[in-house]
């Protein structure tokens, strides 16, 4: 019963962590731990990263998608794990920063993800929004730093995972890129784009101008460990860029505690002990 217990904890906090992941390892939905294999062991076969080559062909120049192709397993096995996370967007008026960084300790049963967005020009405003998972409960807390206010919420884990799934960018890397393919120094897969031919998505309302994209992927286990992407579109209202930068790192190294703000949101929640 204790490893039953045990197992359905990880699965759902594996759940909860990896949403954040499954645009940067190109899966779909359905190929992450959870619907593969309940998150608490790799799928039998090949060590994943093993055979980079094999579903690609000889001769045929490697896919994000197949170098990736075992990272649901690769995250299955994963015991702890940090993303950050900075996206820009600017155009003639306005920018809006966000920065998000990510903790997730599967082995211990925690989480803890802290937003921040900062919007400039003709509207200022920045939000922060910090989110503790631990079982089968999110208790998030929202602060406006300019109006001195802070608000709690409880959500279970399964409506934080709905968000967040809502929240990530339509569509994988691999659908809106036409990537060149080489190697780094230490062996791993890097995927560039640099010119505007290679760009296959849209910018609503848009013609892109000039684009820079490039992808690290881990070759031992097809993990996606670095993006960094900066796209200049114009458009009715002028000038638009969007950049953003992810790393994902300190893997099976993270650790988390729990937030000062916990008991406060346990008692604002009607959680309280």
């Amino acid at each position: 019963m204790t490893e039953r217990i045990s197992a359905r904890r990880r699965r759902i906090l594996l759940v909860f962590a990896v949403a954040a992941l499954v645009a940067l390892a190109g899966c779909s939905g359905a190929d992450s731990p959870s619907a593969s294999n309940n998150g608490t062991e790799a799928a039998g076969g090949d060590e994943p990263g093993a055979n980079d080559e094999m579903s690609t062909g000889a001769d045929e120049e490697p896919t994000l998608d197949s170098v990736t192709a075992n990272a649901s397993e690769a995250l299955a096995e994963i015991e702890s794990f940090t993303l950050e996370t900075t996206s820009r967007t600017s155009n003639a008026t306005q920018s809006l920063t966000v920065n998000q960084t990510i903790r997730a300790d599967i082995d211990a049963g925690a989480v803890y993800a802290v937003e921040r967005s900062d919007l400039r020009g003709n509207t200022n405003g920045i939000v922060v929004t910090e989110r503790y998972g631990s079982g089968e409960t999110v208790f998030v807390r929202n602060s406006f730093p300019a109006q001195n206010f802070t608000f709690y919420e409880r959500q279970r884990v399964t409506d934080a995972v709905e968000e967040s799934v809502e929240d990530t960018e339509s569509g994988s890397l691999a659908d809106r890129y036409e990537f060149s393919h080489s190697r780094t120094a230490d062996g791993d897969h890097r995927f560039t784009a640099d010119s505007v031919e290679q760009f296959t998505g849209s910018v609503s309302g848009g013609t892109v101008e000039s684009l820079s994209a490039e992808v690290i992927v881990d070759a031992d286990t097809g993990l996606v460990t670095e993006v960094e992407i900066r796209l200049t579109a114009t458009t009715e209202q002028g000038e638009l860029t969007i950049s953003e930068q992810r790393t994902l790192s300190e893997l099976g190294t993270t650790t988390v505690t729990e937030p000062d703000w916990l008991d406060t949101a346990r008692d604002e929640t009607g959680q309280g002990s």
